[in-house]
């Protein structure tokens, strides 16, 4: 009978300074990375004309989900408006809530 002797992971570190360290302190070094590129999503992802598009690209993607190319057609004309139109009917809309002052 051959002796079972456990395996070593093996595992190959590009940097050495990180090599050593616990996980905490690994993390640690690579939590201010990690932030900044989460701010820079955020940013990017928080603008009315980027939620806008992306309102309307999915709304374009479901389209193609209808049965018939009519009914494809008919989805797609329903949601063209450019976000220049969505700002413009909002505005409206909203004048037509606000009473005057006067």
């Amino acid at each position: 009978m051959s002796a079972i002797l456990p395996h070593r992971r093996v595992t190959r570190c590009l940097h050495s300074e990180l090599c050593g360290a616990p996980r905490a302190l690994r993390w640690g070094k690579l939590a201010p990375i990690a932030s900044l590129a989460g701010f820079v999503l955020l940013l990017s992802a928080c603008s009315q004309r980027g939620a806008y598009d992306a309102v309307q690209q999915n709304r374009l993607n479901a389209c193609n989900n209808e049965p018939t190319p009519e009914l494809r057609a008919d989805c797609r004309a329903r949601h063209t408006a450019t976000f220049d139109e969505y700002q413009q009917a909002r505005a409206e809309a909203q004048a037509e809530e606000t009473p005057d002052a006067q």
